[in-house]
């Protein structure tokens, strides 16, 4: 197995960047604020896509506050390490702007961690920068054009872009709000409804309603999200009769996770690659109003037996959406033809490989079969040869929950789209980096599936072109390891 040190600068970039959810995403707007030396205020509007592309809108105020001066700067980030000292740059090429400087101080609160230090100078002495007034991330529903016109001109198209996003979102929000309070309004006896609260409202209504509906099977168990290694989840009656809502034409998100969250040496990416699909597609359901049937492989249940047995439960209608992540060590035979890999369903060392695996083109042919309007089948793993290790790398960035999201545009990538994918995030004889904050081919994909849906993009959405980005993203973020990982796809999706 091939390990690095994980930079505690990463880990507090994990802090400062995804603290309020897993998960990476398209735009994110953060409003800076800081004094300079010579005692000049300054204001910045920051568009944050990812590491290596960052923009900054700075107005720099005289002592009286009557004039300024204006700037558009392109910043990257990067770790860096100081008289043993471990921190994160942002910094932009163009001499005498800002770099904005996040330091792992364990005297300090998170809350203090997250406001950057500042300085002119990347030669200058630690106890010579100067502390932000503020770092503070900023929604698009926050940028009114009063606003923003402080930062970028009316006029341009990036401007319009932003309003255009902002109105769509505010929009969104009352559209979900309206479906909320209709649900409620129709409860009734509670007879017949209870299918539509579940996709809906939101999970605080969801579980204050499962408390006074005694017929509710076990679907209290997925609004809850309690669920056991191993078991099926999420179950509910789809009966909707009484129902003002004809819920019968909503599909159904069948959401499988195969984590291998207890081995000792990529538990932990494990665990958080299972979070962090989990959230994500979680709150997908939520906000398009669908209900979501949760199927679980991790923990004690991670066995051949255990999978076998969730793929023999699952039986989706035709409107339905299957989603199957696997996440853990994978490998293939040196004469296997098949160029996707095995995944390795042992916990740990002392239990045989032989007999317990699974390909994951089984998997994938298995599901297709199934009958579901959609397929959407990945795997972070290795598929090197028979006894190397999946290995760890430290040199992944993150970046916060996603607010900035259309509506309109995830409704139709899985309302709208009908086929199969298959993905996997290494070619043969390739291994798939991960560290303790998750596997780089998991990020690249919430990553790319941001971008298709924000509010920001533009052009009709796609299933390949969120597919090819997690490739592109993954070989990029791989790309300074000894061995960068390319991955394979099958992409037949149509709208």
């Amino acid at each position: 197995m091939k390990t690095n040190t994980i930079r505690k600068g990463l880990l507090l970039l994990f802090l400062l960047l995804a603290h309020c959810g897993g998960g990476l995403m398209a735009q994110t707007f953060y409003e800076v604020q800081y004094t300079d030396k010579q005692g000049y205020d300054n204001y910045g509007l920051m568009l944050y896509t990812d590491e290596e592309n960052c923009t900054l809108y700075l107005r720099r105020h005289t002592t009286d506050g009557n004039d300024f001066t204006f700037r558009q700067l392109a910043y990257v980030s990067e770790s860096n390490d100081k008289d043993e000292e471990d921190y994160l740059v942002m910094a932009c090429e163009e001499d005498n702007t800002p770099i904005f400087i996040w330091l792992w101080d364990k005297e300090e609160s998170e809350e203090q961690q997250l406001v950057p230090y500042v300085t002119l100078d990347e030669d200058e002495e630690p106890e010579d920068w100067l502390r932000a007034k503020s770092f503070v991330e900023a929604g698009l529903q926050a940028l009114a054009p009063e606003y923003l016109e402080q930062f970028i001109d009316p006029a341009s198209d990036l401007f319009k872009q932003i309003i255009e996003a902002r109105n769509e979102a505010m929009e969104g929000e009352k559209t979900a709000d309206t479906e909320r309070q209709a649900a409620i309004a129709n409860l009734g006896d509670g007879t017949g409804i209870h299918n539509y609260i579940l996709a809906a409202a939101n999970e605080a209504e969801i579980q204050e309603a499962e408390k006074q509906n005694p017929q509710t099977g076990n679907a209290g168990a997925a609004a809850s999200g309690n669920k056991q290694s191993g078991q099926t989840n999420g179950d509910v009656k789809q009966s909707a009769a009484g129902s003002t809502c004809n819920v019968s034409d909503r599909p159904m998100m069948h959401l499988f996770i195969v984590a291998n969250t207890e081995v000792a040496d990529i538990g932990q990416a494990c665990r958080v690659d299972y979070n962090n699909i989990r959230n994500e597609m979680k709150g997908i359901a939520q906000s398009i109003g669908i209900r979501v049937k949760e199927y679980d492989v991790t923990g004690a249940g991670y066995s051949k037996e255990g999978l076998q047995q969730q793929i023999s439960s699952l039986r989706p209608s035709a409107n339905d959406i299957v989603v199957f992540l696997y996440t853990g060590h994978g490998f293939r035979f040196d004469d296997q033809k098949d160029p996707y890999p095995m995944m390795a369903l042992t916990n740990n060392d002392y239990q045989p490989l032989e007999g317990n695996y699974v390909a994951l083109s089984d998997v994938y042919n298995a599901i297709c079969k199934k009958g579901a309007r959609l397929n959407i089948v990945l795997s972070d793993c290795c598929n090197s040869k028979l006894g190397e290790r999946r290995p760890l790398e430290g040199n992944t960035l993150f970046s916060r929950g996603n607010n900035n999201f259309s509506r309109k545009r995830l409704t139709e990538l899985f309302f709208n789209a009908k086929g199969s994918l298959l993905s996997t995030a290494a070619s043969p004889g390739e291994y798939s980096w991960c560290d303790a904050a998750g596997g780089m081919f998991t990020l690249s994909f919430i990553q790319s599936l941001r971008r298709e849906i924000s509010a920001m993009s533009t052009g009709a959405v796609s299933w390949q072109s969120v597919v090819d980005n997690t490739l592109k993203n993954a070989l990029q973020r791989s790309s300074n390891n000894a061995e960068a990982q390319n991955g394979l796809k099958k992409v037949a999706v149509s709208f």
